[in-house]
């Protein structure tokens, strides 16, 4: 049901990884970010300041890049 709503929030289905170009689907997002609350998830999607990855790309990316990240957006 909530897949079904928030398909009704997005402008598309499907958006590039930032990595390695792979091709991700809204349902893959949402399922891999069910805690966050359907707004949230439909404003990072829909976002064009996000660049998001595919869970192979964001797994395999080094923890020093996110700590490094996340301090410049503060």
């Amino acid at each position: 049901m909530n897949l079904i709503k928030l398909r009704e929030m997005i402008n598309v289905d499907y958006k590039t990884c930032r990595f390695c170009g792979k091709q991700l689907s809204i349902k893959e997002f949402y399922n891999t970010n069910k805690n966050a609350d359907l707004q949230k998830i439909s404003t990072i999607w829909n976002s064009h300041f996000y660049g998001l990855l595919c869970c192979n790309c964001f797994e395999n990316t080094p923890s020093k890049f996110w700590i490094k990240i996340k301090q410049l957006n503060r």
